[in-house]
């Protein structure tokens, strides 16, 4: 296995994967269960996000070279493993196609209307399942070339939006601070950020697996920084009420910008930006689902399961919701248990059982020295 993705490109895609959805899709809905106290709840799940993954970390290090759907079974049991396996991937699944679906709700109402959704997405699904045939380098270095740009323009956007802020409203973000609302905040950027614990699938790919846990936080705080930049603004400029109101509320406060004469919009940007980091993310969340498939069932080439898979994605996408509201309802209300169950509390039984084992098997030697004296 030629070990090609290094901490730079898992910096880069991570750093895609968690602020692009979050900014494009996610904002309304923080603000909705959060209030004003969504940056502190940002702050805290992310770090939070953080140590939670260790267990996954720990338990991918403590064999680096190997797959975990290959040695999971020799942990918790062959039974056990495949269904945490199964659920991982469901769960995987599940993701792509609702970042698919929410990135075909807003081009069809944007800028596609009347065009039939089953199209777009049709369209957009060739592309992801060219791009998991293509190999995890592909995606890796796909993440890594468009990063940097899309970076800079995240943050760049804030500052133009600056006339619009009130920034009298700045006191509210610590005079109105709820437990409550810190804790459904915490909750909601706990799934957000812990997909970086999905990465445990993928280790015999890393060229420095020891390096992680580091390229987690720097993952981690950049990625929150660039989240803050938007999320502050969206506040200061809307308010709760109508900001939790908004479908996408970024795309708004970039609405109010006139940087001057020549650009009258920044949306072409926003979107070019949206679009190609979401396909990115999702065509990396197919291709480890494809890994662990392929790995479950013996299959030799997974890229024979590219196109069933992402097909099975796009109908999904299509079917698991019939209004932008039910989209909305099953991600902030129903999805996050399952979420947080493969993001950390499947990787924390792995990590219970290595520790059981490896006392076990430190046990047997003193046993049998003490037995042969």
């Amino acid at each position: 296995m030629q070990k090609s993705v290094s901490s730079t490109q898992i910096f880069s895609l991570y750093n895609l994967h968690i602020f692009t959805t979050v900014i494009a899709f996610l904002l309304g809905m923080l603000i909705s269960s959060s209030h004003f106290s969504a940056p502190v709840a940002t702050v805290i799940g992310a770090f939070l996000a953080v140590v939670l993954v260790y267990p996954s970390y720990k338990v991918a290090s403590s064999r680096p070279n190997e797959f975990l759907t290959e040695f999971g079974g020799e942990l918790v049991g062959r039974g056990p493993h495949t269904i945490f396996i199964l659920i991982i991937v469901l769960i995987k699944l599940i993701l792509s196609a609702l970042n698919l679906r929410q990135m075909s709700d807003f081009l069809l109402a944007i800028y596609l209307i009347d065009t039939p959704s089953w199209a777009v997405i049709m369209i957009f699904g060739i592309c992801i399942a060219y791009a998991v045939r293509s190999g995890l380098n592909t995606i890796f270095r796909a993440a890594q070339g468009i990063f940097l740009i899309s970076a800079i323009a995240f943050l760049l956007i804030p500052f133009l939006a600056m006339q619009e802020i009130e920034k009298d409203a700045l006191i509210a973000l610590a005079s109105h601070l709820h437990f409550t609302d810190i804790t459904h905040g915490v909750i909601y950027n706990l799934g957000m950020f812990g997909e970086l614990a999905f990465l445990f699938l993928l280790y015999p790919y890393l060229k420095e697996p020891k390096k992680v846990m580091k390229t987690y936080f720097f993952t981690t705080l950049s990625s929150l920084i660039i989240i803050l930049s938007h999320l502050i603004p969206v506040l200061l400029t809307f308010g709760v009420d109508l900001g939790s109101n908004l479908v996408y509320p970024d795309l708004e406060l970039i609405r109010f910008i006139r940087a001057g004469s020549f650009i009258e919009t920044l949306d072409p940007i926003l979107i070019l930006l949206w679009l190609t980091s979401i396909f990115v993310k999702i065509s990396f969340l197919c291709f480890t689902a494809v890994i662990c498939i392929a790995q479950l069932t013996g299959v030799k080439d997974y890229k024979s399961l590219s196109l069933p898979i992402v097909a099975f994605v796009g109908v999904l996408s299509i079917a698991m919701a019939r209004s932008q509201q039910e989209l909305s309802n099953f991600t902030a209300k129903n999805l996050s248990p399952f979420v947080l169950t493969a993001e950390y509390v499947i990787p924390a039984i792995y990590m219970i059982m290595y520790f059981i084992r490896r006392k076990k098997n430190k046990s047997k030697p003193a046993e049998m020295k003490s037995a042969g004296s």
